[in-house]
Parts: C-alpha cells; sequence; structure tokens
C-alpha cells in the first residue's frame, strides 16, 4: 500500500494588533492582524485492520517553514481483503484530525495499491 500527500500544515498563530501597535508602526505595515512566519507538521496515521501501523510526522518545506509538507509513504499487506482508516492532521493538536478516511482493500502479490490526498478532492484510492 502507498500512500502519498502533499499539504499545506496549518499557518502560525496570529492576533489582532491593538491601536497602539499599529501606531508605532510604518504606514506600510500597518495590518490589523499578524500572524507568525510559517506552517505546523503535518500528521498522518495509518491503521490496517484495527492497528496502528504508521503514525508520522512530516515538517513543512521551504526555506521559513512555510511550505508544503510531503510524504510517500510504502506499507507491506499480507495478501487478502484489508480495512484501512487513514487520518491526517494539520494542526499541532496531536488528536485533531482534520481529514480521515476509511477504506477497503484487497491485497495480492506483486501489485501495489495506491491512496493520495489533496486537499481539493480529499483522499483517493487507486
Amino acid at each position: 500500500l502507498l500512500v502519498s500527500f502533499k499539504h499545506p500544515g496549518a499557518l502560525g498563530t496570529c492576533h489582532t494588533l491593538t491601536a497602539a501597535e499599529l501606531a508605532a508602526r510604518p504606514a506600510q505595515m500597518r495590518r490589523a492582524v499578524e500572524c507568525e512566519r510559517g506552517r505546523s507538521p503535518v500528521r498522518l496515521r495509518v491503521r490496517v485492520d484495527g492497528v496502528d501501523v504508521h503514525e508520522g510526522v512530516y515538517p513543512p518545506g521551504g526555506l521559513w517553514g512555510d511550505g508544503n509538507s510531503i510524504a510517500l509513504l510504502s506499507i507491506g499487506l499480507p495478501p487478502g481483503s484489508h480495512r484501512v482508516d487513514i487520518a491526517l492532521g494539520e494542526t499541532p493538536e496531536r488528536t485533531e484530525w482534520t481529514y480521515t478516511a476509511t477504506g477497503d482493500v484487497t491485497s495480492t502479490p506483486g501489485e501495489r495499491r495506491v491512496v493520495t490526498f489533496d486537499r481539493g478532492t480529499g483522499f483517493r484510492w487507486h
């Protein structure tokens, strides 16, 4: 089973500037809300037949840590039918899973099953 994603984690924390903070800044830097640069790592959990087989954290790419997290994971499955649960978390909260999917996969020797994730379409089983 191959599991793949390219996904940005949540943006850094933001706060609303006070009137005093705004007044202390040059005119071109006066934004009502200021956010930290960077993104949260993306977390991936894969369960096969109710057993956790992978739980990983994928850091954001880019010089400032503000790019996508990328994963390509290969999981060996014994031949037969399996129930696969996949969860993807884009926030630092370890118990929060933003996207989840469940699928039935039949594994045969010499063949690969692929699951991809895209923010627009969600998980796709191939």
